[in-house]
């Protein structure tokens, strides 16, 4: 079981869209959505509020079946633990029950937990989570003004976990190698930037309807690049090899 946790520092670069291309390469995985802001996948795709993340903030303990009762299923099957959209409720939920929701998680079973916390700034309830993650992922555009903040945050965690790294939505102007060598941070990544992808998926459509889009493809290798990164001994396993047409 890994949990890979996604998170920004600055701007909205992609990090929901990115956390559930993720999760839904990933067999046996579940997507938390746990920004402090408050969610958008209810709405976006229809569903409940209700189980989600306040069934879940609740729950005394989990097993493998447990956390899937807190899930609903997005088109195409992906299980998601979803947040209201009151971003008060959210932070409520993450001051009340956040020490209890890394170790829920990491005790579920399930073969791997997506955790999507939106921005870990240094007020953020969720930053504790985050850097206790298997791997945190912080998630920017390869702009100055989003790669220089996040590369400096992701050195500020890397101190109390060591898989932290970045993943970058698009590479200009500056791709992997420029970001390593001038930031002295680790790229775990780089998933294409694909605005007709992204807004398909922000409109609802279902995840592997989209799955020969730039998007989804280098989606499938970042899942592949984390699982190796957290759970070396799964990497066979972990990752859906099913075919998906456009």
């Amino acid at each position: 079981m890994t949990v890979i946790c996604f998170a920004s520092v600055r701007g909205a670069p992609g990090t929901t869209t990115t956390a559930l291309a993720v999760a839904s390469w990933l067999e046996d995985s579940v997507l938390v959505e746990a920004d402090p802001d408050g969610g958008v996948l209810a709405l976006r795709y229809g569903l409940g509020r209700e189980p989600g993340l306040t069934t879940l903030a609740v729950s005394p303990l989990l097993d493998a079946q447990g956390l899937r009762a807190h899930a609903q299923l997005l088109p195409g099957g992906t299980p998601v633990i979803v947040a209201p959209e009151s971003s008060s409720q959210v932070t409520h939920v993450w001051r009340a029950a956040g020490a209890r929701l890394g170790p829920l998680l990491a005790s579920s079973g399930t073969g791997h937990v997506i955790v999507d916390v939106g921005r870990v700034g240094a007020s953020s309830p969720a930053l504790p989570f985050a850097g206790a993650a298997d791997v945190l992922v912080l998630v920017c555009r390869p702009l100055a003004e989003e790669v220089i903040p996040t590369a400096e945050r992701a050195l500020a965690l890397g101190r109390e976990n060591p898989h932290v790294g970045i993943v970058l939505v698009g590479d200009r102007p500056y791709g992997p190698a420029d970001v390593e060598a001038q930031l002295g941070v680790t790229v775990l990544g780089v998933v294409t930037h694909d605005p007709k992808g992204a807004l398909a998926l922000a409109g609802g459509r279902a995840v592997r309807s989209l799955g020969r889009s730039p998007l989804m493809r280098t989606s499938r290798a970042l899942a592949t690049a984390l699982v190796e990164i957290g759970a070396p001994d799964d990497v066979e396993r972990a990752v859906d090899s099913t075919e998906v047409s456009a």
